[in-house]
């Protein structure tokens, strides 16, 4: 069975009136080109309320450029910040950006990465397993990349065997010289039979995130796939199967 739940909400995306952005995305080496089958910009700017059990997330799907292999393009985007997410016939690739929003010129320190990793550590949370992918900025504000792993049994019925997977940005506020967690953002979140999310390949790459566009300007990246997946960056299996397809799902349900 390959059942889904928690997929991301897919919300147009037309650009503003005056002129658009475009985007393009040059991918190497040649032969792991050749194996993506889809790149998506990702706008998060979309409200977190949780809708049933969706992510809210915008999707703009990029087309390959004829003519030139491992060239996607999407044109008409609005300007702003977007993340990156490049699939290939293994699993997926998502950009992300840790900027906090607290503006500091002071850099932080060894010391207060290490308090923040503590408090992280010993917080009660739903979820049994939890660890931090990333970690970033400065003086007054710490933002981490977390991931979040329920493999202990739920009240769901339907799914049984199911874990719950969650990937979020965590804010840790510095006050009066004291770290406390601050606000959150779901990045992904999905309920799925342990067997199938034992073969997901699903890595998070900062190189793909915080992709800033202006209006009536065009906006090249390059990026060199991978070779593997790496544990460190999210899930890796040791199979060589992808994510299934995300569910669409009714709110609430």
């Amino acid at each position: 069975m390959n059942v889904t739940v928690c997929a991301a909400l897919i919300l147009s995306a037309a650009a503003p009136e005056g002129k658009p952005a475009r985007l393009e995305l040059e991918l190497t080496p040649a032969d792991r080109a050749r194996d993506v089958v889809k790149v998506l910009a990702l706008d998060r700017d979309v409200p977190q309320k949780m809708t049933g059990k969706r992510v809210r997330i915008r999707e703009v799907p990029a087309r390959a450029l004829k003519g030139k292999p491992g060239t996607w393009v999407i044109d008409k985007l609005k300007a702003g910040s977007y993340d990156l997410l490049v699939e290939t016939g293994k699993g997926k690739f998502e950009g992300y950006a840790l900027v906090p929003e607290e503006k500091s010129e002071k850099k932080i320190s060894e010391k207060d990465r290490k308090k923040v990793a503590d408090i992280f550590k010993h917080l009660k949370t739903f979820e049994d397993r939890k660890r931090i992918l990333d970690f970033g900025g400065n003086g007054r504000q710490g933002v981490a990349l977390v991931e979040l792993l329920r493999t202990k049994p739920t009240t769901y019925k339907k799914m049984p065997d199911a874990c719950i997977w969650r990937v979020e940005y965590w804010q840790f506020d510095k006050l009066y010289g004291a770290w406390t967690k601050g606000d959150y953002k779901v990045l992904r979140r999905f309920m799925v039979p342990k067997k199938d999310f034992a073969g997901w390949n699903w890595n998070f790459i900062p190189e793909l995130g915080g992709v800033s566009l202006e209006a009536g300007k065009k906006t090249r990246i390059r990026w060199t796939i991978p070779e593997t997946f790496d544990p460190a960056k999210g899930r890796a299996a040791k199979t060589k199967r992808g994510p299934p397809a995300a569910a669409k799902s009714k709110p609430g349900k």
